[in-house]
């Protein structure tokens, strides 16, 4: 064979630095919204509130005149669905909802397939246009699942679980009750071969239903154990799905403020408010197509310990297909939401968050509803998740502030009571001394609602070590355990709600570090470019000793990675008030150090510690960080973490080099947070507080 060699050139630090000066960050450099969003947000900007009520009066006038011509047709295509299908999709609307779907151009007309045919569990789907493709093949097909069912029911049917919790059966009994009176099941049946005989063959799956304690109000959700049963082992996957998650939210209520202050509103009095609507029971809106039913026999052990199976007629809130075809069809509603009723939204799943101005907000709750009813999908009007539209609304486990929208201004924080809650959750686990996969997850879950690039990375390194520890035992014992938890909750209870600003500095601080570890001198350099100012600066000096000392009584002798990553640190560190709110582009040519602030995580406890500190001071100094690779070659920076500062000097003109400010606060606790015990080959650090507040000027 041929070898093949790769050929290039490496840019010159000059060069490197002037295309880097006309880089932004990639939140300003893409216009994140969908097209059918910017419509309906365009619409609301351009046009009075009257003329849209009538728009939407009008749309909605279609739908019922629809509605009224195809009833027959509707009558008939239901009574031509299998028993199961029936059962599931009694009340939708179908004729209706493909109508519209057509008239306003909608992208994946496939929904409808899963809506009439039902959904497969196995196999594979076809590719929308609307997602990246992205293949994740299946590693058993049906055949392989039905050959093997028989033996794996019996492994899983007889491993007894006690719940150490009896409510958790309880809301197992009482979900299936209400499943069963809905439709979404058949049964109970209370042994395998009640199953076989309703089903009429024995090459029928088991999977298992728990209870999944969810959400900082501790709220109980059922799960089917796909995953165990090897269900989604037989589904291959050809698309990504792009989650219109928080940062996607923000960043619509930031297009709205910005449309506002600019003047582009060009009615009303400038002011928005939101809500975020939620499909009740949403999966189960959605049927379990009828030659795949035998893959989905739920189990569960009641109260007595008695087997308990019900074979679903609707999708299991735990398969791998239900995901991606229910989140195709609940585009198709977000996007009727958008283009027909011309309501500015985003999806996540089954929560619709919905924006509009004051004077059409109580306008497009009741239309958004209104669609809703005509088409037959369940939804929230009461409660928590059926709230009115206001100035200020919980969603995606957030609260979003719209009441400064005119000035310019989105306040994002924590949903009341989601702090109090985690903490609460991590002292349950500092007391127990240990923490499991599940419990890993579902701490991890809520914490990632409060880390995006809007709301804020300063949970970022926390939810990447939460994982670590649930799954290979990273810090191996209880105390390091508890270490984590006071770190955990120390931040926690430093949150505050971040202010974000329309129109704040978009031009970005150039950010170049490099380290150096030879002949036992450990160096730095950094240079820092304001591209709004101007403003430059170059950098170099050495590592304290007291640093070099701990790491290398760790690690040893190969330390250049700490160094990087210190260099990385004390910028942030020294410069933290230029960097507070703006756009920072870090460049960095080592990739441990890279990947690690990126992470957040190291499998170093040395590297862990520094990445904590690089993010601790995103409470008190928030920015937007990037972070990209530089070679060596180009890198600004090699010069000065080598003291030869000259060139770059030079090249930038700049008459000082300035030395770096070991902020001896920052350097007590790298070393005291480095230093380890070894006993019995596990690493161990001494007792002690693991984390303070931020450094104050």
């Amino acid at each position: 064979m041929e070898q093949m060699d790769k050929v290039g050139f490496y840019h010159t630090p000059k060069q490197f630095l002037s295309l880097a000066s006309n880089a932004l960050r990639p939140m300003d450099t893409t216009d994140h919204l969908e097209k059918v969003t910017s419509y309906a947000l365009d619409y609301n900007l351009k046009y009075p509130a009257e003329l849209i009520k009538v728009e939407r009066k009008k749309n909605l006038l279609l739908a019922k005149l629809v509605a009224a011509q195809t009833q027959q047709q509707e009558a008939k295509l239901h009574a031509s669905f299998p028993p199961s299908l029936q059962k599931v999709l009694a009340g939708k609307r179908l004729l209706v909802w493909k109508h519209l779907l057509e008239k306003f151009e909608f992208d994946d007309m496939e929904v409808y397939s899963f809506m009439t045919n039902g959904v497969k569990l196995v196999g594979a789907h076809d590719t929308p246009t609307c997602f990246p493709e992205k293949l994740k093949p299946a590693t058993l097909t049906q055949q392989d699942l039905e050959a093997s069912a028989v033996w794996r029911r019996k492994a899983i049917v007889g491993k007894h679980r006690k719940t150490d919790d009896p409510a958790h059966v309880e809301h197992l009994e009482q979900t299936a009750q209400e499943e069963l009176d809905m439709g979404f099941m058949e049964g109970p049946f209370v042994s395998e071969h009640e199953v076989t005989e309703h089903l009429g063959h024995n090459n029928w799956m088991v999977i298992r239903r728990f209870v999944l304690v969810q959400g900082a109000e501790l709220k109980l959700r059922p799960i089917d154990d796909c995953l165990e049963a090897q269900l989604n082992r037989g589904f291959t996957s050809t698309s990504y799905l792009k989650l219109q998650d928080i940062d996607y939210v923000i960043g619509l209520s930031l297009k709205i403020a910005e449309a506002v202050v600019s003047g582009k509103q060009k009615h009303g009095t400038g002011n928005w408010r939101g809500k975020c609507l939620d499909l009740s029971k949403a999966y189960k809106q959605l049927a379990v197509h009828p030659s795949h039913r035998h893959l989905a026999v739920i189990f569960y052990h009641d109260k007595d310990q008695q087997p308990r199976f019900y074979v679903a007629n609707a999708l299991m809130f735990g398969s791998t297909a239900a995901v991606y075809a229910f989140n195709r069809v609940s585009r198709s509603l977000w996007y009727l939401l958008n283009k027909m009723l011309l309501i500015p939204c985003s999806f996540f799943y089954d929560d619709y968050p919905m924006f509009s101005p004051t004077e059409l907000a109580e306008d497009a709750d009741a239309s958004a509803s209104e669609l809703l009813d005509i088409l037959g999908w369940r939804h929230a009007r009461t409660g928590p998740k059926g709230q009115p539209f206001a100035d200020s609304f919980n969603v995606l486990g957030c609260n979003l502030d719209l009441s400064k929208v005119a000035q310019g201004e989105v306040v994002a924080g924590n949903k009341p009571g989601r702090v109090e809650r985690l903490m609460e959750h991590f002292a349950r686990i500092k007391a127990a001394g240990k923490m499991n996969l599940h419990e890993a997850q579902v701490l991890h879950g809520l914490l990632r609602y409060s880390c995006g690039f809007f709301a804020g990375r300063f949970l970022h390194q926390v939810c990447a070590e939460v994982m670590s520890l649930g799954m290979a035992g990273l810090y191996g014992q209880a105390s390091k355990l508890a270490d984590f938890c006071d770190y955990a909750a120390g931040v926690l209870e430093s949150c505050v709600p971040r202010k974000l600003k329309v129109f704040s500095e978009r031009r970005p601080v150039l950010i170049f570090t490099d380290g150096a570890w030879e002949n036992g001198c450990a160096s730095i350099g950094a240079v820092i470019i304001d591209v709004a100012t101007g403003a430059r600066w170059v950098l170099s000096d050495r590592v304290p000793e007291a640093l070099i000392s701990a790491w290398s009584g760790q690690v040893g002798e190969q330390i250049i990675c700490q160094v990087e990553l210190y260099a990385m640190v004390a910028v942030r560190w020294m410069f933290r008030d230029l960097l507070k709110d703006r756009r920072t582009l870090w460049w960095v040519d080592n990739e441990a150090a890279r990947f690690s602030t990126i992470k957040g995580l190291s499998p170093s406890v040395t590297m862990r510690m520094l990445v904590r500190e690089f993010y601790s001071l995103e409470l008190s100094h928030p920015t937007f960080s990037w972070i990209e690779r530089v070679p060596s070659f180009s890198n600004p920076a090699d010069g000065p973490s080598r003291f030869a500062p000259e060139e770059i000097q030079s090249l930038l003109n700049v008459d000082t080099c300035h030395p770096f400010q070991h902020a001896p606060e920052l350097i007590d606790k790298l070393c005291n947070n480095s230093l380890v015990l070894r006993k019995g080959g596990v690493i161990c650090r001494p007792a002690g507080i693991l984390w303070c507040k931020p450094m104050t000027q």
